[in-house]
């Protein structure tokens, strides 16, 4: 489980310049970071919160059990497979959760206070999560490593958290060449952009600069370089740290980090290619989703459709009771 650490509570750091503390920083320079990173913090060119690390939150699946192009809500509803499983030992609330958080303004717009929960699209959703998850939690990881490798799964929804990882999951887990099928409202991203630590600071705060001064430290060669070994739990946002990163996965000479035990078999991984570490970076870069949901919000959405996943309601009673909780939390927010 990958956590959530927010700064300073969930509010924004409020600014009328852009970057106003990275821009008259002496050391910590923009250029020398991941842009699209800071990208999906903006609003209105305005960098709202910081992530000094993050991970790719995505849909995995083995190449030749599905077709190339980018998916839509309509080609994960509609997918199948002659797999035991489409997803295995996965919850129904946590492919809620996944496919609520990569949704974007597509069932509610924060900003705009609208809700669209009594579409086709996510009733839908709703039924999708409870044909193919389990009302409780009954990961194996055991189990799960050898899902792919038994047949017993078509997808599995992952958190790639480094390089290495990546190499792990396709040489080792899959066992085959990787497809990334991650779900969003346009179709048009394969991952998107979670967070471990997200910071802001407060417009009210009186500290500000205080304030600063410990985030930064996030941002400066000591930390991000910290996440360029093997066993990281993100990738570090900072261009040069990034590369080492990238240079540790291709170049150690460890075979226990070569290798993958799935199931009773010993598998040798390698390191990871160049090709598959430009595809990453190209992801990395271009990929503009991400991961997140207002926690209010979802916190209504997750106990209506208990309720339907435990057949206590239905998918109309769902969706209606989820709309008018919402509606009456965005209104609450005017």
């Amino acid at each position: 489980i990958i956590p959530q650490i927010l700064f300073y509570f969930t509010d924004i750091y409020y600014n009328t310049q852009g970057y106003p503390y990275i821009d008259k920083d002496d050391v910590i320079k923009k250029d020398n970071y991941i842009e699209n990173i800071f990208k999906l913090n903006e609003d209105n060119g305005k960098l709202y919160t910081l992530q000094p690390q993050f991970i790719l939150k995505t849909i995995v699946a083995q190449k030749p059990d599905v077709h190339e192009s980018s998916w839509s809500y309509k080609d994960l509803f509609s997918y199948s497979t002659n797999k035991e499983n489409i997803f295995y030992m996965t919850t129904c609330g946590e492919l809620l959760q996944y496919l609520m958080a990569t949704s974007g303004t597509k069932f509610v717009d924060l900003e705009n206070k609208t809700a669209m929960f009594e579409s086709d699209d996510f009733k839908s959703l709703l039924e999708f999560c409870k044909k193919n998850g389990t009302i409780e939690d009954v990961y194996d990881d055991l189990k799960a490593n050898e899902s792919f490798k038994n047949n017993k799964c078509a997808l599995a929804i992952k958190n790639i958290i480094n390089f290495s990882y990546y190499n792990i999951l396709e040489k080792g887990v899959l066992c085959d060449d990787m497809a990334l099928k991650g779900i969003s409202s346009d179709g048009c991203n394969d991952v998107a952009i979670g967070y471990i630590n997200d910071f802001s600071i407060l417009k009210e705060s009186q500290h500000k600069e205080e304030a600063w001064k410990i985030i930064r430290e996030f941002l400066l060669d000591e930390y991000q370089d910290s996440l360029t070994n093997e066993g990281s739990m993100g990738f570090p946002v900072k261009r040069s740290s990034i590369e080492k990163a990238l240079n540790s996965a291709k170049n150690t000479d460890d075979e226990l980090l070569q290798q993958w035990i799935n199931g009773d078999e010993i598998i040798n991984i390698g390191v990871i290619s160049d090709e598959t570490a430009e595809k990453i970076i190209n992801l990395i870069e271009t990929t503009t989703l991400k991961y997140k949901i207002d926690a209010k919000v979802y916190s209504i959405i997750e106990s209506e459709a208990n309720l339907f996943f435990t057949n206590s309601q239905s998918v109309e009673e769902t969706s209606a009771a989820i709309q008018n909780k919402v509606s009456l939390y965005l209104n609450e927010r005017r």
